[in-house]
């Protein structure tokens, strides 16, 4: 899942592949934990892309490998959570805003 944008010339900006590369190798790990939150591909795939979208607008933010990740998992079971509570109310979650900030 890549979470970056590219400049017009193709070049990273401010290490975002570094970002990124970050992302992927926490990826796995995250969807194993979604999977075991949420029963469908479908909301495993609506929480991976909520907490990429949030990810993308704090990467700015870790110091370390270890606050990204535990920011990742923090950030990933609040938006499964956020999903489940939304499907057990009856109402649909695309209208839930995504966790970013708050996590």
């Amino acid at each position: 899942m890549r979470v970056s944008r590219e400049t017009e010339g193709g070049r990273f900006v401010d290490g975002e592949q570094k970002f990124d590369e970050h992302f992927e190798q926490c990826s796995n790990s995250l969807r194993l934990i979604a999977k075991r939150v949420l029963e469908g591909a479908e909301e495993v795939d609506n929480a991976m892309r909520r907490c990429s979208n949030a990810a993308a607008g704090q990467r700015r933010r870790f110091a370390n490998d270890g606050e990204f990740r535990s920011w990742l998992v923090r950030t990933l079971l609040s938006e499964a959570l956020m999903i489940l509570h939304y499907r057990q109310s009856g109402s649909e979650d695309e209208g839930v805003p995504i966790c970013s900030n708050r996590c």
